[in-house]
């Protein structure tokens, strides 16, 4: 996520795990979050009477106990529940589809767990946390669920907050403490927003029209500048359907919306937001890097993504940084967001 932490993923056979013990630092450029840390993602903040978001507050410290990490990426020796761990790595299995979920009382869940859970992110609560996912399911059957755990990463409460609709994935969360999760259907997606503790009913956002019904395949943010987010979103596909967009709020949706009701306003109701697509320009001589824009003309956004970064699977944004991955070039994009400088590098494992 832009500024989040999770720690539960998804594993085979629509199981959900929480680990236990999570890499300082990874291979890749992409970013990573100390454990028993995801604080990053803040409690619904009110504004500040100048319009600012005021400082989040100091991380809580981790409860689990653990002295030093020991997690090495990348060492696959160790193997649990079918899935192979790197050294140091533990999972604990906390849910798995088409069954009530157990809870730390006893208890179980009314409902089953769906199919096809698909990458999610942790909310604080309390002294717990809420591990909002996607369900990547077609036919109306997809959605976004909610697992509750304690300090203890034992689950406490499972429910849907999101249903009847189709291959959610790939979600963010925002700086108010909501949800964003994409829908991937071909040409007639949205983007809905979410509440984790399911207090207030799910909502498409503007950010998922604005630019016209697509195949959204990933969201984020850039908070850096707390009085005026900034939010991107990709869509994926081929033959011009691909396209990155950066997404900014009119400043009188900000001022008239977030004072009163910073959940579930801003991107739902904002009658003049700034929509512009993303163009590449490589440098001739060294075609891994050049300069991006950020432009308003729709056609050139699509035939830039068909030319350089087709069929976009994710985007993520961290410090500055907006990271996208191009399925089909099997490249990861790295654009500074502050420069307009990229560059780029190949995915592809070594044989």
């Amino acid at each position: 996520g832009s500024s989040d932490a999770s720690q539960a993923d998804v594993g085979k056979g629509g199981q959900v795990f929480g680990f236990n013990d999570m890499p300082t630092q990874m291979p890749t450029p992409m970013p990573t979050v100390l454990p028993g840390n995801p604080t990053q993602t803040p409690t619904a903040p009110q504004m500040t009477t100048n319009g600012v978001f005021p400082a989040p507050a100091p991380p809580r410290p981790t409860t689990s106990g653990s002295v030093a990490l020991t997690y090495k990426p990348g060492d696959l020796s160790e193997k649990e529940n079918g899935i192979s761990l790197s050294t140091g790595l533990l999972i604990t299995l906390m849910a798995q589809s088409d069954r009530r979920v157990d809870y730390a009382d006893g208890e179980r869940s009314d409902l089953d767990f769906e199919q096809d859970p698909a990458g999610g992110t942790t909310f604080p609560d309390g002294e717990g946390w809420i591990y909002v996912m996607d369900f990547d399911r077609g036919n109306d059957r997809g959605g976004v669920g909610a697992l509750t755990f304690n300090a203890e990463g034992a689950v406490t409460n499972y429910q849907m907050l999101l249903e009847d609709t189709n291959e959610n994935r790939n979600g963010d969360s925002t700086p108010w403490g909501t949800y964003l999760s994409c829908e991937n259907v071909d040409g007639d997606g949205s983007i809905f927003e979410v509440d984790p503790k399911g207090e207030v009913r799910a909502s498409r956002t503007l950010l998922g029209s604005a630019a016209g019904r697509a195949s959204w395949s990933g969201v984020a943010y850039d908070d850096r500048r707390s009085n005026s987010p900034v939010f991107y979103a990709s869509a994926d596909g081929r033959e011009g359907a691909s396209f990155a967009i950066r997404y900014k709020p009119s400043q009188n949706a900000i001022n008239t919306h977030l004072f009163s009701n910073p959940a579930f306003t801003l991107l739902q109701e904002d009658a003049s937001p700034t929509v512009e697509f993303l163009v590449l320009v490589p440098t001739p001589e060294e075609p891994r890097k050049g300069v991006f824009t950020w432009i308003n003309d729709e056609d050139l956004g699509r035939d830039s993504s068909q030319t350089y970064f087709d069929n976009i699977s994710n985007i993520e944004v961290y410090d500055g940084i907006l990271y996208m991955l191009s399925e089909d070039r099997k490249e990861l994009f790295t654009l500074d967001l502050d420069s307009e400088e990229y560059t780029s590098e190949s995915t592809e494992m070594d044989n």
